[in-house]
């Protein structure tokens, strides 16, 4: 199932010769029909995020059944939204991976910079997907850069906030501050309640 497409299959009757397709949005009763020979039909033209069902009805030796029940379906919404992170992992002196979820597949782009007004760098990689894992690449030590994610077409998430800095040399004596926490959650009000005693400790 895509935004407006969508793959629909029944179970094969072994006295079937054929079958007839019916699918219409969700009560509308306007149906769109359509004959086949196989166990499933790509339906095409669909409205995004829209409720849809599809009945089948075989054909034997001339006579029909009636139809089935119907099958239900939900298309995607074309309108590409963030749905998890982003979030940083495996740094080191010179890279980053970056990762975030969307709810449509699509492909990754994030742009960065040291100026948080000037994201002069970029990084795409052209794969759709709804798990998104890009690694910035030959990074300056120990310092800090501003990012936004999103797609080629579509900036999801990027301001002053959105930032990591790259480890300093092996051996520093610079201080560092770290937060370790385990399995945090899903944005509950205890989890934000910890990130709000954290930062005003």
């Amino acid at each position: 199932i895509t935004a407006s497409e969508a793959t629909v299959g029944w179970n094969a009757i072994p006295s079937a010769t054929s079958y007839v397709l019916r699918y219409a949005i969700r009560f509308s009763g306007n149906w769109i029909t359509m004959s086949s020979t196989n166990l499933s039909e790509l339906l095409s033209g669909l409205t995004s995020s829209t409720w849809y069902e599809f009945q089948v009805l075989s054909i034997c030796s001339g006579d029909s059944s009636a139809w089935s029940q119907s099958g239900i379906f939900l298309t995607l919404s074309s309108t590409i939204s963030l749905t998890r992170g982003p979030y940083l992992q495996l740094s080191t002196q010179t890279s980053i991976f970056i990762r975030w979820r969307t709810n449509i597949p699509c492909d990754s782009k994030i742009d960065f910079g040291i100026d948080p007004l000037h994201l002069n760098l970029s990084t795409t990689n052209t794969t759709q997907t709804t798990e998104h894992v890009v690694q910035l690449l030959n990074l300056t030590k120990n310092t800090k850069y501003y990012y936004s994610i999103g797609s080629s077409g579509t900036k999801l998430q990027g301001d002053i906030d959105n930032y990591f800095v790259t480890n300093p040399d092996v051996g520093s004596t610079d201080p560092v501050r770290l937060w370790v926490i385990g399995d945090f959650g899903r944005s509950s009000t205890a989890q934000r309640q910890v990130r709000d005693s954290y930062e005003a400790y």
